[in-house]
């Protein structure tokens, strides 16, 4: 495996494991306010810690699943297809897939460069630009995993 393969890799597992840390905090946090409430002492900006950690888990895995190819495909019309119409409407819908993520990211890249300094979250006063930013990183992963992907299609590639 060449350097690059290496390091994308690593690259996929990093997201991996940072998403599952977030959605481990995610789970502890909700029970734990969730228990406190009960208890009339709910965690102190528990709000804020749960939209993070949601942040975190919800935007790395967005590309961690797309790697792969995990997320859902209704095939009822491809089925049907012949085998060059399969491999075509497969281009197609990567190639919009490609301008649609595109556009997410680009988006993403404004809003994260229009609110780099002036948002904090309501009660714990944390930035939102770390958490931004690995969603703008989710959303450019996701566009150039696409693009590898489209490519194998081309080439006639594996099958999803």
């Amino acid at each position: 495996m060449s350097k690059f393969g290496k390091f994308y890799d690593g690259l996929m597992r990093f997201t991996l494991y940072l998403s599952s840390i977030g959605l481990f905090l995610l789970v502890v946090l909700v029970t734990a306010n969730t228990i406190g409430r009960g208890f009339r002492h709910p965690i102190p900006g528990g709000y804020d810690l749960i939209t993070l950690s949601a942040a975190v888990c919800g935007s790395l895995s967005i590309a961690y699943c797309t790697k792969l190819k995990g997320h859902v495909h209704v095939d009822i019309v491809v089925n049907v297809l012949s085998p060059r119409g399969k491999k075509i409407q497969k281009i197609i819908c990567g190639i919009m897939g490609i301008a649609l993520w595109c556009l997410i990211a680009w988006q993403s890249v404004k809003v994260f460069l229009t609110r780099l300094t002036t948002e904090v979250t309501e009660v714990l006063k944390i930035p939102y630009a770390p958490f931004r930013f690995l969603f703008v990183f989710s959303m450019i992963l996701t566009v150039v995993i696409l693009v590898e992907q489209l490519i194998e299609d081309m080439q006639g590639g594996k099958e999803a």
